[in-house]
């Protein structure tokens, strides 16, 4: 598909590099038809074109219960997890997060949002079970309103994946005024401005593993270290704007579409 396509677009470029990285290993493995001498050309034709996100959508977005559920109007600090109840999100790492805290005797809440499916991680039955007292909203939000409204109770976002090729669910709920921490590896470092990855009175936002999470996480909940305010999270979000981003996507369909009407090999067909 790749050798057949006249532009190959990645969503980020972690994404990029680990597909063409493990692409030679990849084709070596076959028993012919390697196609080996073609990573080059594939390596050519690649970019990067981060996703846009209705960004638009999440501002206008309202109901009573997000008038009512705003973060001005609770004490305890809530932790939120937004993303799909499956082994790729490596929800043991966040459980384990939630249960060292509770150990320490933080005081927090809990949103457990996201889809889940017939058959998902025992971790999120064992901790909805211990936490329950804690749990402010746990479970799929059908209603695009009510989940904007768990956005904007949260008070930080936490991600633990070891699957992430970019994370709209994160950029959302970083838009709604979720503080972020990611590991610093996947897609994460590239999405955050080097400005707002380390401050001296600001909480961290990379981790490199779980024991600085935990750190990062009770320097929040304990207040000795602030979460970025609602305008330098939008730092993070507003370049994946849909409304800056669908130029950019214009800009390089009409780019890919020129260049095949300029090229006579390839003159009558649509450009793939």
């Amino acid at each position: 598909s790749c050798l057949a396509a006249d532009q190959i677009v990645f969503n980020s470029d972690f994404h990029r590099t680990e597909f063409l990285d493990a692409l030679p290993l990849f084709l070596n493995a076959f028993p012919d038809y390697r196609h080996s001498g073609n990573a080059g050309k594939i390596r050519n034709r690649s970019t990067v074109l981060h996703l846009g996100i209705e960004l638009e959508s999440l501002d206008c977005e309202t109901s009573n219960a997000a008038i009512a559920s705003s973060k001005s109007s609770e004490d305890v600090l809530a932790i939120l997890w937004n993303q799909r109840w499956e082994y790729d999100r490596n929800p043991s790492a966040f459980f384990r997060l939630v249960d060292r805290l509770d150990e320490a005797e933080c005081d927090f809440a809990l949103i457990l949002a996201g889809e889940q499916f017939e058959e998902f991680p025992g971790e999120f039955r064992q901790a909805i079970q211990r936490h329950k007292d804690r749990i402010v909203h746990c479970g799929f939000l059908e209603h695009r309103a009510d989940y904007v409204s768990m956005l904007r109770r949260a008070d930080f976002v936490v991600s633990t994946s070891t699957h992430e090729f970019f994370g709209v669910a994160i950029q959302e709920a970083i838009h709604c005024g979720c503080h972020p921490l990611l590991p610093n590896r996947l897609s994460y470092p590239e999405l955050i401005p080097k400005a707002l990855r380390t401050s001296p009175r600001h909480a961290g936002i990379l981790y490199d593993d779980e024991d600085e999470l935990f750190e990062i996480a009770q320097s929040i909940l304990t207040g000795e270290k602030q979460r970025l305010d609602e305008a330098k999270l939008r730092q993070i979000t507003t370049p994946f704007d849909w409304r800056r981003q669908a130029p950019k996507f214009d800009d390089l369909i009409e780019a890919v579409w020129m260049q095949r009407a300029e090229d006579p090999v390839g003159s009558g067909e649509a450009p793939a």
